[in-house]
């Protein structure tokens, strides 16, 4: 094999998953070869005249591969940062996104305004991004999660082993039915995303699971439950706190209307977006 230096290993990866419609097919090629030398990112660019070994060569163009073929990086790297922490991610469950930090964010605006709120539970919580960034954040705050996926759960404790000296209670249910307790703060990045458009994707070879994504046939079946059922987990006043899409968002304020949530209200992430809904239980007791 002729000898590859990192710069045109770079340069030659980038330019394949162009070809291959990746959207940041530079960052991607950057990424993939850092995991591959076991170095940071910003380090490759101090060493672009070194010669890449030929195993390390053929394990980068191993990983192009399969990042062509539509794995994630994330994927690929077995993590993904969210909130400033480092998350295991697996095909168990979706890739944490930086638009769901904005959930934190509403949490810990909530928390600040009604210090009397103690409890948050994570419905939906996949590799635990936001409960687990919650119980770090915020130690004075009782945290709890739940999935329906007992793989997912499996990786919500591997990441609650890495980040956490203490240990949240996790649930196998589905949404809340097999919850206990009462919340004063009940959050959740459902599965929101259309059948049809779920279909598609996995007709592409998107290794997303399904479960964690398909939200029915005009993606908010859950968001419907979870409205219904969280008015019974939650404390007199306790907010309910869901992402959805923009598109979603006019129908997800009419089903907390219609379902007698109060105060019902919108936040839009960095992009302008609306991106977050919150209301409040009206349950005296």
């Amino acid at each position: 094999m002729k000898e590859t230096d990192i710069r045109t290993a770079l340069q030659n990866g980038s330019a394949y998953l162009s070809r291959s419609g990746a959207d940041t097919p530079y960052l991607d090629a950057c990424l993939l070869l850092s995991e591959t030398l076991s170095i940071e990112k910003e380090q490759l660019f101090a060493r672009l005249s070194d010669t890449l070994a030929e195993d390390s060569h053929n394990k980068y163009q191993g990983l192009l591969t399969q990042r062509a073929a539509g794995v994630p990086v994330s994927y690929l790297r077995k993590r993904k940062e969210f909130y400033g922490l480092e998350f295991y991610v697996d095909s168990r469950v979706l890739v944490p996104r930086p638009d769901t930090e904005l959930i934190v964010e509403t949490v810990l605006e909530v928390t600040d305004e009604s210090p009397q709120f103690d409890s948050v539970h994570d419905c939906c919580t996949g590799s635990g991004c936001i409960a687990l960034t919650l119980a770090k954040l915020h130690p004075g705050i009782e945290v709890s999660a739940s999935d329906i996926s007992e793989p997912a759960l499996e990786v919500f404790k591997l990441n609650n082993e890495r980040l956490l000296s203490r240990r949240p209670a996790s649930y196998v249910s589905d949404l809340l039915e097999n919850v206990p307790g009462r919340y004063h703060i009940i959050v959740s990045n459902p599965p929101y995303l259309l059948s049809s458009e779920v279909d598609t994707m996995q007709t592409a070879g998107w290794p997303e699971p399904r479960i964690a994504l398909d939200g029915g046939d005009d993606g908010l079946d859950l968001v419907r439950k979870l409205a219904e059922q969280a008015k019974t987990k939650l404390h007199p006043r306790g907010y309910l706190i869901l992402e959805v899409a923009d598109q979603q968002m006019a129908a997800t304020v009419a089903i907390l209307n219609d379902s007698g949530y109060s105060d019902v209200a919108v936040r839009h992430d960095l992009a302008g977006r609306r991106r977050v809904c919150l209301g409040r239980n009206r349950a005296k007791s």
